[in-house]
């Protein structure tokens, strides 16, 4: 599936990002798919 991380699921990744440093990590292994 594509999603539109620009747009409506990136303010969300980034709010998370904020709460949780390892987050990043999951990113990364999230955009491997």
């Amino acid at each position: 599936m594509a999603y539109d991380q620009r747009g409506i699921i990136r303010p969300f990744l980034e709010t998370l990002e904020k709460g949780h440093p390892d987050f990043k990590y999951f990113l990364i292994l999230f955009n491997s798919f």
